[in-house]
């Protein structure tokens, strides 16, 4: 019934520029939304596909009906994903308060998925927070076992911290 590579196929679709193929692609898309309503997982392949073509007004919905349905009905490693891509569609459309609010919360639940923190920064410079979004880089830098940074994990803390206190002062 879900087929991430069927998904990929009508994204393609949708971006392909031919009228024929979008049309029919999106004929597909709401054939499955309607025939799984209630299936978690075939509305986030829709959302994606639609998503990744460009299409975020089309998306939104089937995010939507995802965490309504509950993201505990999608496999486990699709759920960060969820609120990353569903966080960076509010923010394409515009709906930045409620992008920041969902990377937070997907931020609270999966805290060592760095798509997250990443995603948060860029809805923080487009709101104007560049400090705000250097500050969620930052914290994505603490989290990288990556060698070059484990001898300064200890200074960036520090920063962070400092960093912290100073926007609180």
């Amino acid at each position: 019934m879900a087929d991430d590579a069927f998904y990929d196929d009508l994204q393609a679709a949708l971006e392909s520029g031919d009228s024929a193929r979008v049309a029919g692609a999106k004929a597909e898309l709401r054939a499955r939304s309607e025939a799984y309503p209630d299936d978690a997982l075939v509305q986030y392949l829709i959302a994606s596909a639609y998503d990744g073509a460009g299409c975020e007004a089309d998306a939104m919905p089937h995010y939507k009906r995802v965490f309504a349905l509950g993201i505990e009905e999608l496999p486990e490693r699709r759920r960060p994903e969820l609120f990353v891509q569903a966080g960076s569609t509010l923010r394409n459309l515009g709906q930045l308060d409620e992008a920041r609010a969902l990377l937070h919360e997907g931020m609270a639940r999966f805290p060592a998925y760095r798509a997250l923190p990443v995603f948060a920064a860029l809805v923080e410079a487009s709101a104007g927070d560049d400090r705000a979004a250097m500050l969620l880089l930052f914290r994505v830098a603490i989290m990288d076992e990556d060698a070059s940074l484990g001898r300064f994990q200890r200074a960036l803390r520090w920063y962070v911290d400092d960093l912290l206190n100073w926007e609180r002062t």
